[in-house]
């Protein structure tokens, strides 16, 4: 078993790859619910989003929040369980080394120390993952929010997926199935062009990788909600 703490690019491309339907999940799991022994016909990389106990023959460790690793990766064939730690846990994983590989040969990719920032989002600052951003080309940046701070509700005229990297906070949308719902790292969160979304209550440092089509840059697609 190999033990991982993904790095913010690498949770992007898991988000990404999760966000393609190319992702298992198991939960939401209830504090102390098992996932009895099982194995797969492939590897497995498991992203605990939540804490739970891992759990593979003469292996045992905690996995997710407060601990040093929040992922493991499972060899074809071996027998492994979980039990959650906390409420409301999620465990996705995905399956094959091919995919697998394309997760963690992922480097960080900042290759600029330049921030970017909106009058309309304060408190919030972008870092480029691969190359200066330029608005309308599809683009892999890492948003950042201060402590007390928020992201108001808005939208774009491009598509985003969110994965997050650090912290908590409270996700605003205008789907009442996600509206409210507290995220921390490793959610996944998807917006179709148009569709009002915000982050409420943000603490811990709080972080996501956005992949989108193209929203930073010299003039921001960004409109706030009425």
């Amino acid at each position: 078993m190999n033990f991982y703490r993904l790095t913010p690019a690498q949770l992007a491309m898991f988000g990404h790859l999760k966000s393609g339907e190319e992702v298992a999940n198991h939960g939401p799991l209830g504090l102390g619910q098992v996932v009895s022994t099982h194995s797969h016909s492939q590897a497995a990389l498991y992203l605990v989003q939540g804490l739970a106990e891992f759990n593979g023959g003469d292996t045992s460790r905690l996995l997710g929040i407060g601990q040093q690793d929040d992922a493991v990766l499972v060899p074809a064939h071996a027998k492994h369980a979980w039990t959650s730690r906390m409420d409301a846990t999620t465990i996705p994983h995905v399956f094959g080394m091919a995919r697998v590989e394309q997760i963690l040969a992922v480097t960080e990719m900042i290759t600029q120390t330049e921030s970017y920032a909106t009058e309309k989002l304060p408190g919030v600052r972008v870092l480029p993952l691969g190359g200066e951003p330029v608005s309308g080309i599809p683009q892999t940046v890492l948003v950042c929010v201060k402590n007390g701070c928020s992201i108001p509700m808005h939208s774009h005229h491009y598509p985003a997926t969110m994965t997050v990297a650090s912290g908590r906070a409270r996700a605003r949308t205008d789907d009442p199935a996600t509206d409210g719902r507290w995220v921390e790292r490793g959610a996944c969160l998807h917006f179709a062009p148009g569709r009002n979304h915000g982050f409420e209550d943000c603490a811990d440092d709080f972080s996501f990788v956005s992949i989108n089509g193209g929203i930073v840059g010299k003039a921001w697609d960004l409109q706030l909600a009425a």
